[in-house]
Formats: structure tokens, C-alpha cells, sequence
């Protein structure tokens, strides 16, 4: 099993933009999806 000093030394390794864009395009597409959802429960309403 890894130890905590072992996995902040690997998540340091790790390219810090690419971490970056993969939870902002995680982030973007759950809140299209969820104002997507929204928008067609109020047109199934209407």
C-alpha cells in the first residue's frame, strides 16, 4: 500500500495543466448536462 508521503510525491509528478483541464472539462460538461436537464423539465411541465 502506498504511503501519504508516496502519493503527494506522485501527484507532484504529474503535469499540473493536464489535472487542471480534465476538472474543468469535468466541471463544464456535469453543468451543461445539469442546465440541460433543467431546461427540459420545464419544457415537459409547459
Amino acid at each position: 500500500m502506498t504511503s501519504p508521503e508516496e502519493r503527494r510525491r506522485n501527484w507532484h509528478d504529474q503535469p499540473r495543466g493536464l489535472a487542471c483541464a480534465v476538472v474543468g472539462a469535468f466541471l463544464v460538461l456535469t453543468t451543461a448536462a445539469f442546465v440541460f436537464a433543467i431546461v427540459a423539465v420545464v419544457l415537459a411541465v409547459e
